[in-house]
């Protein structure tokens, strides 16, 4: 059995591959020069899916895909956390800077998962408007 297809397993474990585990290997084959189609090939997922995954690589910081990936259901017993990160939940905070990002990570982990949908798109929106408010004024010298 191929590392990525699917599992996760020694002798005396197992456990489906996860977010983390797919970006691991999607990094991997795009270090060794596969392109987003070669590693859809490899993986069996749809171009589109890789491109969707690889974007968190290039806009998550390594840092805080650590933080999350600590939390991981299944990587901790429940007793630590129980929340479960997605590419979807990922991709509603990429327009966010790094410790935004790491802020709302963190909310996640402290709620057991419950910031998600329209409360973590509002959370988001709060934010980003805070981000382009302190910006604003670097960025616009008619003030």
């Amino acid at each position: 059995m191929l590392p990525w297809s699917g599992s996760t397993q020694d002798e005396d474990t197992y456990a489906p591959m996860d977010l983390f585990d797919y970006l691991g290997v999607i990094g991997s084959l795009k270090d060794a020069g596969q392109t987003q189609e070669q590693i859809g090939n490899v993986i069996g997922w749809s171009e589109d899916k890789v491109k969707r995954y690889g974007m968190l690589l290039g806009s998550i910081s390594d840092t805080n895909l650590e933080l999350a990936k600590s939390s991981q259901t299944g990587r901790v017993t429940n007793e630590v956390t129980n929340v479960t990160f997605t590419e979807g939940w990922f991709r509603d905070i990429l327009k966010l800077d790094p410790t935004n990002q790491e802020l709302i990570i963190n909310k996640y982990i402290s709620g057991n998962g419950k910031l998600k949908g329209s409360a973590l798109k509002n959370k988001v929106d709060k934010l980003t408007m805070y981000e382009n408010m302190v910006e604003y004024p670097t960025n616009h010298t008619s003030i």
